[in-house]
């Protein structure tokens, strides 16, 4: 998905990680919803399994991401990827699970 968005830097830091479980990436440029999901099961897996510094990338490209979208989306979008990124930062995962439910509330289709 990274590729896609022609994100370089996260496409070369989500290609090095080893992350059993994930979606296969679809073609084309993927939706908001695809995004958020698919990165949100991500990061969740990676902390699951103790990768928090793995885990950590992931979710400040998506709070990047998000924040930058923040104009097409709602801004609170942006704001709850940043906290699941300051949850993974905390190694907290209440926060984390917090933030994750709230994010698929708010893309859920």
């Amino acid at each position: 998905m990274a590729a896609a968005l022609d994100e370089p830097d996260w496409s070369r830091l989500a290609a090095g990680l080893s992350a059993p479980g994930g979606p296969a990436d679809p073609a084309g440029a993927p939706t908001y919803g695809a995004l958020a999901v698919t990165g949100i099961e991500l990061v969740e897996r990676l902390a699951a399994a103790g990768r928090w510094d793995d885990a950590h990338p992931q979710a400040a490209f998506l709070a990047d991401y998000f924040m930058a979208a923040r104009r097409q989306l709602h801004p609170v979008a942006g704001v709850a990827f940043q906290g699941l990124c300051d949850a993974v930062r905390a190694r907290d995962t209440e926060e984390l699970a917090e933030h994750a439910e709230f994010l698929r509330e708010i893309f859920a289709s």
